[in-house]
């Protein structure tokens, strides 16, 4: 942790959005590995050992990504026999460690109290997101979504709010929009 948390300047705000970001790509990541791999698409498995690499020593996990470089190294070399032994290693230690920060994340979150929302700050909220998504106004729709997060509505409502979220990290509008539907007033 101490690794990572200098790579981030000492910042924990930016070491936790950097464990954060590490947590919502590794699953894709791992599949895409293991589909590259069966596909023999070296390069493509090359360049997203890589990206993992870095990101595992971004966030101080540097057994991780000594494992990754190696697999970097041998997909370079069309070393495939060495991937195909070592990608169930390094998929199973890269999906114990995010299973691990999911567990971290949800301890932190129940940790926090947030304060109650009510139906009009929901229904002004709805107004103002889908007026920014529909704009395709990203910077404004992440305000939003980052000041409702601060609120409990009800569990499902704070399920999609954060999926909102996650959307407008993807820029995926689209899906922005259909989630804003989602949402419930409480009776």
């Amino acid at each position: 942790m101490q690794v990572g948390l200098h790579y981030a300047g000492g910042l924990e705000g930016t070491y936790e959005k950097s464990l954060r970001l590490f947590y919502k790509n590794i699953f894709n990541s791992c599949e895409n590995l293991k589909g590259f791999l069966q596909e023999s698409m070296l390069h493509d498995f090359s360049v997203e050992v890589h990206g993992l690499k870095a990101a595992l020593a971004s966030i101080g996990h540097s057994a991780l990504a000594d494992l990754a470089k190696q697999l970097e190294l041998a997909s370079k070399e069309y070393n495939v026999t060495f991937c195909q032994d070592t990608l169930p290693q390094f998929l199973a230690s890269s999906i114990a460690l995010a299973n691990r920060l999911e567990r971290i994340f949800a301890q932190s979150a129940d940790d926090v109290a947030l304060a109650q929302g009510d139906n009009a700050m929901l229904q002004q909220f709805i107004a103002d997101i889908f007026d920014a998504v529909d704009n395709f106004d990203r910077e404004l729709a992440v305000s939003l979504v980052s000041q409702m997060a601060e609120y409990h509505f009800s569990d499902e409502n704070d399920a999609i709010i954060r999926n909102i979220g996650h959307a407008l990290d993807d820029f995926d509008f689209e899906l922005s929009l259909s989630l804003i539907e989602n949402l419930t007033f409480s009776t």
